[in-house]
């Protein structure tokens, strides 16, 4: 009988810890798509067919959530139509912003939309002009915080320390006896 108490505790013991491997497999897994999905974004967008930015300010009659990220692609200015979600900064200064087209002049290139109070503003976009395809909800806060040069940087030497841990830890220093000088 007293065997039989003892596996028992065993195999409840045993449980508990496949559950951790399980769990630590799944995280682990979960983690390398979401690099790799990362690692895909980031040489997608640096071709220049689209990217990835936060929704910051818009215009009064964008609907885009402010806390969502926006997938733009580069068109050409005369490709936009009415009720396009363009992205443009003002001259003025300011911040990035989505505007939703009014008109579009052909000959001037020149685009009419509405400012985030409302009145009407008359912007000249050049040859390119970059517009709305998507937006990711919920997830703006999270990529504000992880994108820019100073979290970037951070990124490279949290990289590097992980990559020299690895190194460490796969390739421990021999341990040496130690040598005492012979008196001679």
């Amino acid at each position: 009988m007293e065997q039989e108490l003892e596996s028992d505790v065993f195999v409840a013991r045993s449980k508990p810890r496949r559950l951790r491997r399980v769990i630590g497999a799944l995280v682990a897994m979960v983690c390398t798509l979401l690099v790799w999905a990362l690692v895909a974004i980031a040489v997608l967008s640096a071709t220049g067919r689209f990217r990835m930015v936060a929704v910051s300010a818009r215009g009064s009659d964008v609907h885009v959530a402010t806390n969502a990220v926006a997938i733009v692609e580069p068109i050409p200015t005369l490709s936009l139509k009415e009720g396009d979600i363009f992205l443009a900064k003002p001259r003025k200064g300011g911040t990035l912003t989505y505007y939703k087209v009014m008109a579009v002049d052909s000959w001037t290139r020149e685009v009419t939309a509405h400012d985030d109070h409302g009145k009407l503003v008359h912007m000249k976009l050049g040859g390119q002009a970059w517009r709305l395809t998507a937006t990711a909800p919920l997830i703006g806060g999270v990529f504000d915080l992880a994108t820019g040069p100073l979290q970037a940087a951070i990124f490279v030497i949290v990289g590097l320390v992980l990559v020299a841990r690895a190194e460490m830890l796969r390739h421990p220093r021999e341990r040496r006896s130690e040598v005492t000088p012979s008196a001679a």
